[in-house]
């Protein structure tokens, strides 16, 4: 089991994303994915997070839960660029396994 992570940011106002990218972008998916978990419901739940949970989940190679949380966003309307091209990443290394 992954050791929780527990990192928090001075800066306000979407502090919890980019705590996050910055994790996801020193390829720790885990300490990501723990990051997003220990956060409060209604934070968890914004679009962004969803995104960066659906790409950490990816990068772990968990395409059918990565491709879970990415539907709930295709469901929901909320689709932009970003989300389509995590979406299709996904969809496109689970074809290739």
């Amino acid at each position: 089991m992954a050791k929780r992570y527990k990192r928090r940011s001075t800066r306000r106002g979407g502090s919890e994303a980019a705590e996050v990218e910055a994790l996801i972008g020193e390829s720790k998916y885990e300490e990501a994915l723990d990051y997003i978990d220990d956060l409060d419901e209604t934070v968890r739940g914004s679009i962004r997070l969803r995104q960066l949970e659906g790409l950490a989940l990816a990068r772990l190679g968990h395409h059918s839960k990565a491709l879970s949380v990415l539907d709930s966003l295709y469901h929901e309307g909320k689709l932009d660029p970003e989300t389509w091209g995590i979406y299709a990443r996904c969809w496109m290394d689970s074809y290739d396994r």
